[in-house]
């Protein structure tokens, strides 16, 4: 069974794969997609699903999780 992990983020999205055999993990690929500011918002979401897409199509994942994205306004609460 092989998993990806994904760490949203449109400037930096954040990927892991592993891989579950028996009771062992393996770690396939991780890395980052990269987006520059100064693209408009669709431009941006084009580059992350192009890449996202090319990474699901050459390790073929049987799932997929999503980190939650957490937001605060107070940094001490928030740590």
């Amino acid at each position: 069974m092989i998993i990806l992990g994904i760490d949203p983020g449109l400037r930096t999205l954040g990927y892991g794969l592993i891989e579950k055999k028996g009771s062992k993990h393996t770690l396939l690929h991780y890395g980052v997609i990269l987006t520059k500011q100064t693209l408009n918002l669709s431009k941006r979401l084009f580059n992350i699903a192009t890449e996202l897409q090319a990474i699901i199509h050459q390790f073929q994942p049987d799932y997929m999780a999503i980190e939650e994205l957490f937001f605060n306004k107070n940094v001490k609460s928030a740590f």
